[in-house]
């Protein structure tokens, strides 16, 4: 009697896998190019780039799916294409604030412009260490400087000399002392004693003495026009001094202006420049622990990296090159919150520590500006207070430099409050869907700052999704990548229904390259033990089969159990 079978009865051959038959028509996979696009992530793939390509803010992109899936390496892919046809980011530098030190200014440059500044404002000052202190040694500063000199002596000698005739007339002696000077009777050019001075007549003794308060009247005045005179010589040296630097300095940075005379920012900046070179033109005439001596400045060497011309150097924050090489795309694998956003540093003198605008450094959204930055969430939420600058950034559409122990209120430095950078970034963060659910229900700012949200799929159908032949060309490109031999036609076949099995769908194929990746090469490693130039079948079938006797230590005593 025939047994009448259960028409829902599940038949073995019914789980088998069934490869379709074609599209394998290849001897070794190294015969093809390696490229099946984005086979099965079309979804994503689409939202990345609509992310990557509009104009609107706050359509930043979270990548989401499980680690292995290709993740980071197509969305760098499909940033890098649209990258390269974008326009280049514009420079940012900083430089010194003249009226507020502790403030830097930011300006914005074309791009290839920010290094060509720097090395403009170097070649001015080293220009100036050679120029001014040959104005000052110049005979027509020596002469002019002297006249001033001379003039200032003659006039306060003139004056005392007139002094001391009068009193000689008068009949009154004038003595120096330590202390200044003293009067007294004079008689046959001798000075009278207080016993002689007591002697005279009644009426002669008033008369020196008004002759004597008259004498130390004039004294007095002359004396007290001397810090006038003083002022007004002074006066006079700075304003030879001034002459001199302005045209020393007009004819060295006129260069520079004309370099940059569409850029407004860095015209004013130029000007402040000016002013304060000539202000200062004797930074120039006075080395490093040197000192003024004498009535004429020292000259020295130039060294542009003397503490006195740090005020005059450009910090290049990012420098971008002009030869058209298109948008940044920045994957920051550390994303500190100083690594993001830039840090001031600090440097200890004296017990105490400083710092100046040449010591901004600058973050990966300083780097990013103007293009695409690329960051793993995992890595931004387990950093202090990394998340929170980023959305900050994003929100307010500009990058302020601050320290943490600032924003804690933990340290009380004096420090620097740097110009924010005006922010135009497309951020892309790729993380687990988990990542993506929490952030949703936990964090309000989420959503509103990525709208984007790219999915990628686990695994795809064979038959309709992935033909064949697509899906050799994407292991071709694994084993490229992987650095392993080429697989023959039957090894294809084999990771193809390794592939099934690691779904657990015997229509579906993983998606999940790392596991494919890692059993391509240890077949690699069968391959090279047997000396064969290829990897075929057999190499995968022991692979497959090594790295379950390996984890299948619990499995066997469960089955002894059951047994």
């Amino acid at each position: 009697m025939v047994k009448k079978q259960n028409p829902n009865e599940l038949r073995a051959t019914q789980l088998q896998p069934v490869l379709p038959s074609g599209g394998l028509d290849f001897a070794l996979t190294g015969e093809l190019d390696g490229d099946p696009g984005c086979l099965g992530q079309e979804r994503a793939a689409d939202a990345i780039r609509m992310g990557a390509l509009t104009t609107h803010e706050d359509f930043n992109v979270f990548v989401l799916g499980q680690p292995g899936s290709g993740r980071h390496a197509l969305a760098q892919s499909i940033l890098a294409e649209i990258a390269k046809d974008r326009p280049v980011a514009c420079d940012w530098v900083y430089v010194n604030n003249f009226d507020v030190p502790h403030k830097p200014v930011a300006i914005r440059l074309p791009a290839g412009s920010a290094c060509r500044l720097r090395s403009m404002m170097e070649t001015l000052v080293d220009d100036l260490a050679s120029q001014i202190p040959a104005l000052f040694e110049s005979e027509d500063y020596q002469t002019r400087r002297r006249t001033i000199e001379e003039d200032f002596s003659a006039a306060h000698e003139s004056e005392m000399a007139e002094v001391f005739e009068d009193a000689r007339t008068a009949g009154v002696a004038i003595m120096r002392t330590p202390v200044g000077f003293s009067f007294a009777g004079l008689r046959d050019d001798k000075v009278l004693s207080q016993e002689q001075f007591d002697a005279l007549g009644e009426e002669e003794r008033a008369e020196l003495e008004a002759a004597i308060d008259r004498i130390q009247q004039r004294m007095s005045e002359v004396l007290q026009a001397v810090p006038k005179r003083e002022k007004e010589h002074r006066r006079q040296v700075e304003q030879l001094h001034y002459e001199l630097a302005s045209r020393g300095v007009d004819e060295a940075i006129r260069e520079v202006q004309e370099g940059f005379a569409s850029e407004a920012a860095v015209m004013r900046y130029l000007e402040a420049v000016r002013r304060d070179l000539i202000e200062n033109g004797e930074l120039f005439l006075i080395g490093e622990g040197e000192e003024e001596v004498g009535p004429f400045p020292v000259p020295t060497s130039k060294h542009f990296e003397l503490p006195q011309f740090q005020r005059y150097r450009v910090n290049v924050m990012v420098a971008n090159g002009s030869s058209g090489a298109g948008a940044p795309v920045v994957k920051e694998e550390l994303p500190t919150m100083a690594n993001l956003i830039g840090r001031i540093e600090y440097a200890s003198e004296m017990g105490t520590l400083i710092t100046n605008f040449t010591m901004i450094k600058p973050g990966a959204l300083h780097r990013a500006n103007g293009g695409y930055l690329v960051l793993d969430v995992r890595q931004v939420l387990s950093e202090p207070l990394a998340w929170d600058a980023l959305k900050r950034c994003l929100r307010t559409g500009e990058i302020p430099i601050y320290s943490p122990g600032e924003r804690m209120s933990l340290i009380s430095t004096v420090s620097l409050e740097p110009d924010p950078v005006p922010l135009s970034v497309r951020v892309v963060l790729i993380g687990e869907r988990l990542h993506y659910y929490l952030l949703s229900a936990l964090d309000p700012d989420f959503l509103q700052l990525f709208k984007l949200e790219a999915d990628f799929a686990d695994d795809l159908l064979l038959q309709e999704e992935a033909p064949a032949g697509s899906y050799a060309q994407m292991i071709a490109g694994l084993a490229r990548r992987a650095g392993t031999r080429s697989l023959d036609q039957a090894a294809v076949e084999r990771m193809l229904l390794e592939s099934l099995r690691m779904t657990g769908d015997r229509e579906r194929l993983t998606l999940n390259f790392s596991r494919l990746s890692d059993l391509l090469r240890e077949a690699d490693f069968r391959a090279e033990r047997e000396g064969t130039a290829h990897i075929g079948a057999a190499h995968i079938e022991t692979a497959v089969a090594e790295k379950e006797r390996r984890a299948g230590r619990v499995r066997e005593r469960g089955l002894e159990t059951v047994r």
